[in-house]
């Protein structure tokens, strides 16, 4: 026979010393017995029963129902209710408690053992029942996954911290919402709303749907890639009682893939890149040289014999071939600055510069013009590219030079601060420098100025001023290889001033 403890509360002191000795009888422990609301708690808080006997009407100012309620609340302990009548209300009232049985009085000791022992059982039950509950909300809340159970209508019912950290919605505020609320979802590619999963699930008759790629809209106005799987909640009779539904975030996974793809571009790219290069520096300048050596060859050997048109067109020639080389020349460079890049390292811009105006002597000289130097930073740079850069600049200045004045070029650099970074354009978190190279020349219309920095583009035809129309271009490739950009202004007719902003230290990479 059990030895379940059963404390007994009844304020009638005869029938509870019957009780106590009908449930001694039947084998039980009776470790006290409380004729009050409050001492029944009391008691409850000391003994610790296995189950209480609680009359519904008891004397003093709390009933039996109210102590039942406070029992089974802090000390979780299962109540069986006695009584010899009861109105509706009071009725009502102890439905709400969820007692384990109801006795009326009087009763016969069989009676009152066969309760006591459903009550038991029943106790026992739902004891592993919620057991089990909280094993199973244990595993969800751990794993690193995010879930999401729903009942049959697709009102959500569970979901782990992951899922409230991907969503942005607490446990709390999402319960008994729909899971369209809590989980939206666009298409990936088409950005239209999609269905939720676990409707299509339920209607399907709980048909599992995984890996379906999907972009979620959290809460506080985010967007997260999200794989996602469903499969339905059934009971032992097969019918649908809900869904659950597991996602995980793979907005780094597929960020991975897309650079994986560029990268696979990028290659293919250098890789034709490669082979334009060889094309330029091997195969395009034999035949531009033969036609420059027999073109001078027709013009010694033939200059008495041509007439005006054709010196014209011989000299046309000469220039188309001398075109083509120059146009080869500066692709080569252009493409070298991605395919062909040297290390950075410590460079003394003033330095650099004076060296420049030493090579650029005959070109200054034949302008009549002169190029001032001022204060320049040292900075970590490829040596060659930004040689390069200043090169073309200056270079430029001196020959858009106006035809009613002796250009003037000016280069200077300083360091910015504050503000300063911020509007140059580039990481303010880092030390920025900038150059600036101005002149008095023609100018250009500011209208121009994007497609000033294009290879191929010029704002003056090749009969005015000489070039292959590819110099800014290289020197924004240039400073955008050491992490920098590259501006200018202009007034038409009055000078241009070009502004290239770099970092004074090359990050660590």
């Amino acid at each position: 026979m059990t030895s379940a403890k059963i404390l007994v509360v009844e304020d009638e002191s005869i029938i509870a010393q019957d009780i106590q000795a009908s449930l001694k009888h039947a084998g039980y422990a009776v470790p006290a017995v409380a004729a009050s609301g409050e001492e029944a708690i009391k008691k409850a808080a000391e003994t610790h029963p296995d189950l209480v006997l609680m009359d519904i009407h008891l004397q003093g100012a709390m009933d039996g129902v109210e102590a039942a309620r406070q029992i089974s609340t802090q000390f979780h302990i299962p109540v069986i209710y006695l009584t010899a009548n009861a109105d509706d209300s009071t009725f009502e009232r102890a439905k709400v408690t969820e007692p384990f049985g109801y006795i009326l009085k009087p009763f016969e000791e069989r009676e009152l053992s066969t309760t006591i022992e459903i009550a038991l059982y029943k106790y026992q039950i739902e004891r592993k029942l919620k057991e089990h509950e909280q094993w199973l909300d244990t595993i969800l809340s751990s794993i690193g996954d995010a879930v999401i159970a729903t009942n049959a209508k697709g009102v959500v019912t569970f979901m782990n911290p992951v899922a409230e950290a991907l969503t942005g919605w607490q446990k709390v505020d999402a319960m008994s919402k729909d899971l369209a609320e809590v989980f939206p979802t666009v298409n990936e590619e088409t950005l239209i709303s999609v269905n939720s999963p676990v409707i299509k699930i339920i209607q399907e008759a709980g048909v599992t749907n995984e890996h379906n790629d999907t972009i979620l809209m959290t809460k506080h106005g985010g967007q997260i890639v999200v794989d996602s799987s469903t499969g339905a909640i059934k009971d032992d009779q097969g019918n649908i009682q809900g869904a659950v539904l597991v996602f995980r975030d793979i907005t780094m996974q597929k960020r991975s893939e897309a650079l994986k793809a560029f990268a696979a571009k990028l290659e293919q790219s250098n890789h034709e890149l490669q082979e334009l290069l060889y094309v330029t520096s091997h195969i395009l300048p034999p035949p531009v040289r033969k036609i420059q050596l027999f073109s001078e060859r027709l013009k010694s050997s033939w200059s008495g014999v041509l007439n005006e048109q054709g010196h014209n067109d011989l000299e046309r020639l000469q220039d188309a071939a001398r075109r083509i080389k120059l146009i080869a020349n500066e692709l080569m460079t252009f493409y070298r600055i991605t395919l062909k890049p040297q290390p950075f390292t410590t460079v003394n811009l003033a330095d650099l510069v004076q060296e420049l105006v030493f090579d650029l002597t005959m070109s200054i000289e034949q302008s009549s013009g002169q190029v001032q130097v001022g204060e320049l930073p040292t900075i970590e740079a490829d040596p060659v590219q930004i040689r390069q850069l200043l090169q073309h600049l200056i270079d430029n200045a001196l020959k858009f030079h106006s035809r009613e004045r002796a250009p003037v070029v000016k280069v200077q650099g300083q360091l910015l601060k504050g503000p300063e970074q911020q509007l140059a354009g580039v990481v303010p978190a880092i030390e920025l420098c900038q150059i600036l190279v101005e002149d008095n020349g023609i100018g250009f219309d500011e209208k121009y100025l994007e497609r000033i920095f294009k290879i191929f583009q010029r704002l003056h035809g090749d009969n005015e001023y000489e070039g292959a129309g590819i110099g800014l271009g290289i020197c924004r490739k240039v400073v955008e290889r050491h992490g920098g950009v590259i501006t200018a202004k202009s007034t038409l007719g009055l000078g241009a001033t070009f502004i290239v902003t770099l970092p004074v230290k090359q990050p660590t990479q």
